[in-house]
């Protein structure tokens, strides 16, 4: 326990920083009960006040008081005023002033000419605890780079050694102040609010805790093109997280001193107990600034907590719930909620509906007194307020299936009754197709000239094929831009049916109708009923065109990519195979048709780590769309794609980057900034940045691609999820491991619902999440689930497919990391067949093998093993096997 004159000398430095008006709630909080420490306090703080207006020592103190009061009065003589020169810098005028800082603004005349904020601490404030502060907020500034925090430019100390340190100067107002002075509405407070939350998420990446945010630290200026710029302040009590260190000086907390300002605090900073805070004290914060744009005040009355005494303040912060704000809103007062629905740009009732649901969860959220049940980031707020704004379902809310609908139809309404439309004239066109066939068989049942009759028939297939297909088409994701797809997969289901049902008689046409449903099935990622559909077709155009024929050759693409797109990479291979193999019998060797089944043959054979082949082929395809299409062609674009793929795979990440860079440019000229093939030219720009070790753009440009896939093909869409795993992946590449195994669990979540376990997407994902749980030396749980995955590609692929080997690595990784060397040895005993060891893929395995053997000091069986990888050096591996020589040796066998 501290004995009183150590507690006395915390409790009155600490009351120094306290703006004067505020001190005497903050005394209330700090001494409590004991009345004798408030007034030796109260005593302290008087003498200080007062020697700036006289030298006189007072009659009767004690010699601490002494002493403080002289070093003060010698301090007066020294401190800084407008016109002095710190440095480079001239004082201009004083605009801040707290209990241990000074804030000047200054004019720095070299090497740039700027105004600029000055901060330093005050004569005689010196102490190692307010010197530690000072340096932690001087330190937790100059780590940030975000528009929404003040930039630090320079430090230093002045000839009397205090330091200081430069920083930009912020001409703007408190945020609440700003919104209420120029009448925002609720969605412009809310966009304000969301730069604010990013601007938190940027500090704790960079390891910083706020601790104090409230509308007086965060100060809204103007850009030059005129637009409101929220900006954080004062991180005077910031804290580093175990990730980061402020200061090498000892700051600590003192024991039962509030840090922060009490109707802000969360309910973990004011328990006072040696639990320490985290991010989630900042989200609970930003949580109640949310609750303060909203409704004017905050949850808890400020004014009630200034005349509360501590224990009550805390009380009050840790066990009592809010009201929600809509409920805060109806309670008001009449003239009082007018007055605020006028700052709101509003009226009573309207803003209280704008308030009530969806953003009363959002705060309710962001307010947990468990802090495990907030938002986990300050981005995940963010996002939810986001996804408001743009009226869809939030996380924050149950997401029950009438709120989801309301939600749907809220976006889309005209979508929605559009597409009400097109579905009734769906139907209505197969009945009128039908009725008009019907008519037409009757009118020409007694004609002699089947020939005519035969003209007709098709004249009128091609009429109906080409009214349904525009209509289809016109309703793909591609064309509904991220509008909700749920109501195009009913009318694709129930087109799938009437094609079934009622085109029976016309086999020309539902073999056509059958292949435009399986391709928008395809792009929609239902990828069981694309395959269903164009099997279907295929035995219609081979019953009616036979087997040779272009209308087949097309049906078989079009199955491949199905197949491809399931995991079934053999039947892949070989329908796409007879597919170019009939273009070229039929359309000759430079036809669009036949670039199409190479650049798609190439996909199923990179896919397959066959990469010199694709290579080969993919440059064959995009030579000739070049010849037909021209150089800047959308055609050419589509070889691009897989050529910088392959680049990369093929270890030339630089050359795939330069295709990756020229993909997009071709696709945003041709297509716009807002289409799907765009994020896809995105996603493979940041692939390709990863392999060359730019992970903070490769992670950039994924986000950005992310962000566009979800508005275009809606939050559920397989290319969201698996954009998603990639962006897990690249933050575990940067060693962020904790935020890449959130999102890795999310995208596997969503590939579990839309994709099912066994889907090639998911098991990529589930054994990249495997190859995580290894770096975070989680081994018996990085084995169970190696082990579930290879079980699933052995079952669906077979032993010997790449994905499968590489899960069979993972497997002997987390078995030998726990000593499982018998268990190892039989899992590559498996596989390491003779007949596949005289296969270059076996390679990777037996380096491992190698590996466990010489673990085990069985140096001859690991000599064999590294002999056996020698005899593919020249093929398609190279592996660095210097330190596999030099350990076999050392065990005493020689190399052959």
């Amino acid at each position: 326990m501290n004995d009183a004159p150590n507690r006395e000398v915390e409790v009155f430095t600490a009351a120094l920083s306290v703006p004067v008006a505020e001190r005497a709630v903050f005394l209330t909080q700090a001494c409590g009960e004991d009345m004798p420490l408030r007034t030796r306090v109260e005593a302290l703080l008087r003498d200080h006040d007062r020697l700036g207006d006289f030298l006189e020592t007072p009659a009767v103190a004690d010699a601490d008081t002494m002493r403080a009061a002289q070093a003060r009065v010698s301090a007066q003589t020294i401190g800084e005023k407008p016109g002095d020169r710190i440095g480079r810098y001239k004082l201009l005028q004083q605009i801040g002033e707290g209990g241990c800082g000074v804030v000047f603004m200054a004019e720095q005349e070299e090497p740039v000419r700027r105004r600029v904020a000055l901060k330093i601490i005050k004569p005689g404030m010196d102490s190692k605890l307010v010197v530690a502060r000072f340096e932690a907020e001087r330190q937790a500034l100059a780590l940030m780079d975000h528009p929404n925090i003040a930039k630090v430019f320079d430090a230093g100390a002045t000839d009397s050694f205090r330091p200081y340190f430069v920083m930009e100067l912020v001409r703007g107002i408190k945020i609440t102040d700003y919104c209420d002075q120029r009448a925002l509405t609720t969605e412009q407070r809310l966009h304000l609010f969301i730069q604010v939350c990013q601007a938190v998420q940027h500090a704790h990446q960079k390891g910083i805790l706020h601790r104090d945010l409230k509308p007086s630290n965060i100060l809204v200026t103007t850009t030059l093109e005129g637009a409101a710029l929220p900006v954080v302040i004062d991180f005077g009590i910031a804290k580093a997280t175990t990730n980061q260190r402020l200061t090498d000086k000892t700051l600590f907390t003192a024991f039962e001193m509030l840090i922060g300002t009490p109707a802000y605090m969360s309910p973990e900073q004011a328990a006072l107990t040696s639990v320490d805070v985290d991010t989630r004290t900042d989200i609970y914060s930003l949580g109640v600034l949310l609750y303060e744009l909203l409704t004017g005040s905050t949850p808890f009355d400020a004014a009630e907590l200034l005349k509360a005494g501590l224990d009550e303040v805390r009380k009050v912060i840790q066990e009592k719930e809010a009201v929600r704000p809509s409920t805060k809103l109806s309670r008001m007062a009449n003239a009082d909620i007018t007055t605020l629905a006028r700052h709101r740009n509003s009226e009573p009732p309207k803003l209280i509906r704008s308030v009530a649901g969806d953003l009363d969860w959002i705060v309710m959220k962001a307010l947990e007194k468990d802090r495990t049940r907030r938002y986990a980031t300050a981005n995940g707020l963010a996002l939810d307020v986001q996804r408001f704004l743009a009226n869809e379902t939030i996380l924050a809310r149950p997401p029950g299936t009438w709120y989801r609908l309301q939600k749907s139809i809220g976006r889309h309404r005209l979508l929605f009754s559009c597409l009400g439309v097109v579905a009734a004239l769906l139907v209505l066109s197969l009945v009128l197709v039908s009725a008009s066939l019907a008519r037409e068989r009757r009118a020409h049942r007694e004609a002699a000239a089947a020939q005519h009759k035969a003209e007709v028939e098709a004249a009128k297939c091609r009429r109906v094929t080409m009214f349904l297909e525009d209509m289809l088409q016109g309703v793909g994701p591609a064309v509904a831009r991220g509008r909700d797809t749920t109501m195009l997969r009913e009318i694709l289901d129930k087109t799938a049916v009437q094609v079934s049902v009622g085109l029976s008689n016309q086999p020309a046409v539902e073999a056509e109708l059958r292949g435009i449903v399986g391709r928008l099935y395809l792009e929609l990622g239902q990828f069981d009923r694309a395959e269903s559909m164009h099997r279907a077709a295929l035995v219609l155009s081979e019953s009616l065109y036979g087997p040779t024929n272009l209308v087949t050759a097309s049906v078989l693409s079009d199955l491949s990519l199905a197949l491809f797109r399931e995991g079934n990479m053999a039947e892949a291979e070989s329908r796409q195979s007879e597919a170019l193999s009939l273009r070229r019998q039929l359309l000759g060797a430079d036809s669009a048709a036949v670039a199409d089944s190479l650049d798609n043959l190439a996909t199923l054979l990179r896919h397959q780590h066959r990469f010199s082949e694709a290579e080969n082929l993919i440059r064959q395809a995009l030579a000739l769309r070049q010849k037909l299409f021209g150089p800047d062609s959308l055609e050419a674009a589509a070889s691009l794609h897989n050529l910088a793929c392959v680049l990369v795979d093929e270890g030339k990440a630089a050359d795939g980057a330069a295709v990756a860079h020229e993909l997009l440019a071709t696709r945003q000229r041709d297509q716009g900034p807002e289409h799907p093939a765009v994020a896809a030219a995105l996603t493979d720009l940041a692939w390709a940045q990863a392999a060359n070790g730019q992970f903070s753009q490769a992670q950039a440009t994924d986000q950005t691609a992310l962000a566009l896939q979800e508005k275009l093909l809606g939050p559920e869409h397989p290319a969201v999820a698996k954009n998603l795993a990639e962006l897990g992946e690249l933050l575990a590449q940067q060693g962020k491991f904790n935020e890449g195994h959130e999102v890795l669990m999310a995208a596997v979540s969503l590939q579990r619902k839309v994709l099912g376990e066994d889907n090639p997407d998911t098991l990529h994902s589930l054994g990249y999440l495997g190859w995580m749980l290894e770096k975070e030396q989680h081994y018996p749980e990085a084995e169970a689930l190696h082990r579930h995955v290879l079980e699933l590609w052995r079952a669906q692929v077979g032993a010997e497919y790449p994905p499968a080997l590489s899960e069979l690595q993972g497997l002997v990784r987390a078995l030998v990391a726990q000593n499982k060397f018998g268990p190892a040895e039989s899992a590559l005993a498996g596989v390491l067949t003779p007949e596949f060891i005289q296969k270059p893929a076996s390679a990777d395995l037996l380096v491992q093998q190698a590996d466990l053997f010489g673990r085990q000091g069985r140096w001859a069986g690991a000599a064999v093993a590294i002999t056996q990888v020698l005899n593919f050096q020249n093929d398609h591996y190279r592996f660095h096997t210097r330190s596999n020589y030099r350990k076999i040796t050392a065990g005493g066998v020689p190399f052959q």
